[in-house]
């Protein structure tokens, strides 16, 4: 779990320095970086609650690692771009898509953990 928390915090990092700080990104409504930094926020910390030795919830802790890997892979490939005169249309909504995904699996898992081994934070 520790490189999934490093993407996680890498993730932030590039999301905080590349996206606009408009209270609509890119005409989503409701959408907007602070948002999206406090979400990411909040997996990180779920995440610090799920150990990935326990035998009882293996399977999903290695389910949400593989899916972390390839959404981080994907998020970061995204934020490399120059945002600046782009239309983004349909790649925006995948990115959110993906990053909706991967906070969501982080959520199932940290349920799962937390319902095995009582809540940790």
């Amino acid at each position: 779990m520790q490189e999934f928390r490093s993407n996680l915090k890498r993730l932030q990092v590039q999301l905080e320095t590349k996206l606009p700080d408009n209270d609509i990104l890119f005409d989503h409504s409701g959408v907007n970086k602070r948002n999206l930094l406090s979400a990411i926020n909040v997996t990180y910390t779920l995440s610090q609650s799920i150990d990935d030795v326990n035998d009882e919830v293996r399977s999903e802790v290695i389910s949400l690692k593989r899916f972390g890997n390839e959404a981080y892979q994907y998020l970061m490939k995204y934020l490399e771009r120059d945002f600046r005169g782009e239309s983004l249309g349909d790649e925006f909504n995948e990115f959110l898509n993906r990053l909706s995904s991967l906070i969501e699996r982080t959520k199932l898992t940290y349920s799962a953990f937390t319902k095995k081994h009582g809540a940790k934070c």
